[in-house]
């Protein structure tokens, strides 16, 4: 049974945590290769396919994604809990106005606070959209080099620009150094002799379609992460918004 589906069968696992696992524990599986020795041809295949990865890293990576899971509740606890405090003093502040100013001020800081809440539900949206769209991009640059050289091609020319990837600082940069990462391994499987006998045409159809996959999720994830910041940047307009912005209720 193939990692995948082990961890579907797991209790303490969540099924929409499973391919943040599978990567990075194929990550964390690649790095301890990467710091011993090089892989063999039958660790990239498994790698490649998601198969029989060590059971010490996928419970790595079950750590990893559940302890980000607590950070990231923790941190909107802490934001919903101060934008509660913040909200509170602006109350009270108002309640100190005359009686008609009181109304108008309430009334624009009901605006404000409604605005906010949107506004926090949409960056949750759109943060988690980039976390996921991180994640792809870190499985192609932990894959790429691995598929081309399994295939018979060079991935020692790649390892840079999957290094370019992984190190990029923002998610604009990610992005150019995946673009440039996915045209340099179409170039590299390009260049490779016709295939010699049927099993290497199936490994390499196999590779085909690993190296498909990866571009559709990351086609998908983009495009989730583009329309949840433009949800979110929408949410910044109106006068709401702009007295809550304004006011520091949203950073």
């Amino acid at each position: 049974m193939g990692t995948r589906e082990t961890l579907f069968e797991r209790a303490d696992v969540r099924d929409e945590d499973v391919d943040d696992i599978v990567a990075l524990a194929a990550r964390l599986q690649d790095e301890a290769r990467d710091a011993a020795d090089e892989p063999t041809a039958e660790e990239v295949q498994a790698v490649a396919r998601e198969l029989d990865i060590a059971p010490e890293y996928v419970d790595q990576a079950i750590a990893k994604v559940a302890a980000q899971k607590e950070a990231e509740a923790a941190s909107r606890a802490r934001e919903a809990q101060e934008a509660g405090e913040r909200r509170q003093l602006l109350l009270r502040g108002a309640g100190v106005t005359g009686a008609l100013g009181a109304l108008g001020l309430l009334g624009l800081l009901g605006l404000a606070v409604a605005a906010d809440s949107r506004m926090d539900t949409a960056r949750g949206v759109r943060d988690q959209a980039e976390r996921s769209l991180v994640v792809v991009l870190d499985r192609q640059a932990s894959l790429a080099p691995q598929l081309v050289g399994l295939a018979g091609g060079d991935g020692a020319e790649l390892a840079s620009l999957a290094s370019d990837l992984r190190g990029a600082g923002d998610l604009d940069a990610r992005m150019a150094a995946s673009d440039a990462l996915g045209a340099a391994m179409a170039t590299s499987l390009g260049r490779l002799p016709p295939a010699a006998d049927p099993a290497t045409t199936q490994s390499r159809l196999e590779l085909q379609y690993e190296v498909t996959g990866t571009a559709n999720r990351i086609t998908t994830e983009r495009r989730r992460f583009e329309e949840a910041d433009a949800a979110y940047a929408a949410t910044r307009q109106g006068l709401g918004a702009s007295i809550a912005l304004g006011l520091g209720l949203h950073p």
